[in-house]
């Protein structure tokens, strides 16, 4: 038997691989006209051999989830919204997957029209969502939540006997669980022109004061908003003062005993209108020319209160529900 043993030494070569060499032994050759070679393992270069001077460090950081679904409730993640330093809730409303605000404060989500805007689970201003919406730091959101909430009526029932209401609630973070709020501003200009706004917020688990002021005689009911959005055609022609104040109590018994909600506001509008018109009537024998002028003033005062207070001791109904006992508007 003839017994020969032959080593060979193969080497691999690509522009992108590093050489790969790779021993082979041949230890029959007899008739056979070509042997496999073992698998060559080659490894790719790397493309920036100094990349390990240029990132001394590397963070990863987890991308925050906008919206989650709880069963029928939408949460949307304040946190995970880029606003601008300074921004109100109105801003964050805004940006919002299918929210819409507009210029009254009424809300719109996916084409529904928000029943109630409320805080921490609680009526704010019931009727007057701007008050929170241009006032409320964005800062202190932590979710808003959107759902179809039952009434209080149905939820001393036990069972829905009134339609539930389309309500988006916010949530503050933590931190701002107990403690101030307050923001003002203030500005003049030519022919004693003025606008300024006041707003103070003092708040608990178990209670809330709010106080807001708000006054100028430049026509302004709107808001131009984070985008910069300001519809001229919207602005009344006629020359407005307004001046409007307002106070919001709630007060929310720690052991659930009884709850006392108050708030009133009252507001003063001074409209001026004044009108020009004038006319040219083309006829045959020349034209015809006419000019008018009309004048007007009006002066409007409201005021608006509202106390409810609720006795939560409860007693057993024959459904099995508890009711309250008292509740006074």
């Amino acid at each position: 038997m003839l017994f020969c043993l032959y080593t060979n030494i193969i080497l691999a070569q690509h522009p992108e691989y590093e050489d790969c060499y790779v021993d082979h032994e041949v230890k029959y050759i007899a008739r056979n006209t070509f042997f496999d070679a073992k698998w060559h393992n080659m490894r790719r270069k790397n493309p920036h051999p100094d990349l390990h001077q240029m990132l001394d460090q590397v963070v990863v950081k987890a991308t925050k989830v906008k919206i989650a679904y709880k069963g029928d409730t939408v949460v949307f993640n304040a946190d995970a919204f880029n606003m601008p330093e300074g921004s109100m809730l109105d801003a964050l409303v805004k940006q919002l997957p299918g929210a819409e605000l507009k210029d009254d404060g009424q809300i719109f989500v996916n084409g529904r029209k928000i029943d109630n805007l409320t805080l921490n689970g609680k009526d704010f201003f019931r009727g007057d969502n701007k008050v929170m919406l241009d006032n409320l730091p964005n800062y202190m959101v932590e979710e808003v939540s959107v759902y179809n909430k039952s009434t209080e009526k149905s939820e001393w029932l036990g069972i829905d006997v009134e339609k539930k209401e389309y309500t988006m609630d916010v949530r503050l973070k933590r931190e701002y669980s107990i403690g101030y709020i307050a923001n003002a501003s203030l500005g003049g200009g030519t022919e004693e022109r003025y606008k300024g706004r006041l707003f103070g917020l003092r708040f608990t688990t178990n209670s809330r004061l709010t106080l807001f002021a708000d006054l100028n005689n430049v026509n302004e009911t709107r808001s131009p908003g984070s985008e910069g959005q300001w519809d001229p055609t919207k602005l009344s022609t006629d020359e407005i003062a307004l001046k409007k104040v307002g106070a919001s109590l709630l007060i929310d018994q720690k052991d659930k005993v009884w709850m006392e909600k108050a708030q009133i506001a009252a507001g003063f509008v001074d409209r001026t209108a004044i009108s020009h018109i004038t006319t040219e009537s083309f006829l045959n024998s020349g034209n015809v020319f006419s000019r008018a002028e009309n004048w007007s003033k009006s002066k409007a005062f409201e005021i608006a209160a509202a106390n409810e207070f609720t006795l939560k001791k409860t007693f057993l109904a024959a459904d099995n529900a508890t009711v309250p006992l008292l509740q006074f508007r």
